[in-house]
């Protein structure tokens, strides 16, 4: 187990509104982690408001993909967008990835995306952030050898310290990322200095 475990890393749990949704719904789209297969799985990290995996889930309805959220008015407004569009290609979990991650098989994630994770930008904030070597360390085993894990985020500072944290567990890309990424309502909130990671495994 990562050792900044119990430390949270996320911010609010609910926002204003009625999450009718997440209370009456939620149950329809969970899953239990030995139900899931053991390899080629498809995991975004903080799906916020469910932008990205709802658009991943329509162009590539013959994959099932994983949603980490614990932002209940964001897996709120995904149940609602997925009830009204019909998608059955996404299972939420609605809890910390962390306790996903460390009960996954190894080398069982094809791909996984981390979009503009909770940046903590005060200093004295820095240990809550989600992306340290620890928790690289523990993706590595998770993803598979062919695999990719990509990472945006508009703070400078995050981008530089993810960098530092591989220490070579990963290749780090910064020239090309995610073939089929769409800008995210997170995505237009982020300052135009958005930097793009993509990592792979590092044979040496």
């Amino acid at each position: 187990m990562i050792e900044n475990h119990k430390i949270r890393t996320y911010g609010r749990l609910k926002g204003k509104g009625t999450i009718n949704s997440y209370n009456n719904h939620l149950d329809d789209y969970t899953f239990k982690i030995e139900e899931l297969p053991e390899k080629d799985l498809y995991l975004e990290i903080g799906f916020g408001t469910g932008d990205f995996i709802l658009h991943k889930a329509q162009c590539d309805k013959d994959i099932t993909f994983i949603g980490c959220e614990v932002y209940q008015n964001g897996i709120n407004k995904l149940i609602n967008c997925m009830r009204k569009e019909d998608i059955k290609n996404i299972k939420i979990w609605p809890n910390d990835a962390r306790d996903l991650l460390e009960n996954l098989k190894n080398s069982s994630i094809k791909v996984a995306w981390i979009l503009f994770p909770d940046p903590w930008p005060k200093k004295r904030h820095n240990k809550r952030r989600l992306i340290n070597y620890e928790f690289l360390s523990l993706l590595k085993t998770k993803i598979a050898f062919d695999g990719k894990l990509f990472i945006a985020t508009d703070i400078i500072d995050y981008a530089e310290s993810i960098k530092e944290s591989n220490k070579n567990l990963f290749i780090i890309d910064e020239n090309n990322f995610e073939n089929d990424y769409i800008k995210t309502s997170y995505h237009n909130k982020a300052s135009t200095d958005i930097n793009y990671l993509t990592l792979t495994h590092n044979n040496t």
